[in-house]
């Protein structure tokens, strides 16, 4: 496990978002550049990383999961996923699904106000931060920002050393409040 030094004014305090169950998700059939009307998602492209990680041969698929609560929290100052894992409650708790973050892509299909954030209020780029298995069950760091008119899916180690999260970027996780 990666857990670091714990600093209290990491995040701000949770919001919530409550996303619905899904059935079985491929993620080979969602993360696909373009607009895709069906499913309401608007991907204007994915990272090597990401695509090597998660889509490569037959693709990550996830069991069905039930109605589930996101929190997300923004970062308030530059920090490593050691600092962030740890204010989240560990990695367990901080671990979120492919299928999650599809569903609130769909709800933002074309940017526009929601729970991923999509500039900085200043008109820059700003990033959403989730944790997320990949195929082979690694721990990733995956993040979602609006770029080029679309949804720009990312992916790097989790936990890496040399990785600093900005301040401002938007962290999701499991919602416990007990933990918040």
């Amino acid at each position: 496990m990666c857990l670091g030094s714990y600093q209290a004014s990491v995040l701000t305090p949770p919001e919530v978002v409550v996303v619905p169950g899904a059935e079985a998700f491929v993620a080979n059939n969602h993360f696909v550049p373009g607009f895709n009307a069906r499913l309401n998602a608007r991907i204007s492209g994915v990272s090597k990383n990401f695509n090597d990680w998660f889509l490569s041969g037959i693709g990550k698929i996830e069991e069905p999961i039930l109605r589930s609560a996101l929190g997300y929290q923004t970062l308030q100052l530059d920090s490593k996923d050691e600092s962030i894992m740890e204010k989240l409650g560990g990695y367990q708790n901080a671990e979120t699904r492919l299928s999650q973050i599809f569903h609130l892509i769909t709800l933002q299909p074309n940017g526009g106000k929601g729970a991923l954030l999509i500039e900085d209020g200043k008109g820059g780029q700003i990033g959403n931060i989730f944790y997320v298995r990949d195929m082979d069950d690694v721990r990733r760091v995956v993040f979602v920002s609006w770029c080029r008119g679309g949804w720009l899916i990312a992916a790097v180690p989790a936990c890496s050393s040399r990785q600093s999260l900005h301040r401002g970027h938007r962290v999701f996780s499991r919602y416990n409040p007990a933990i918040q």
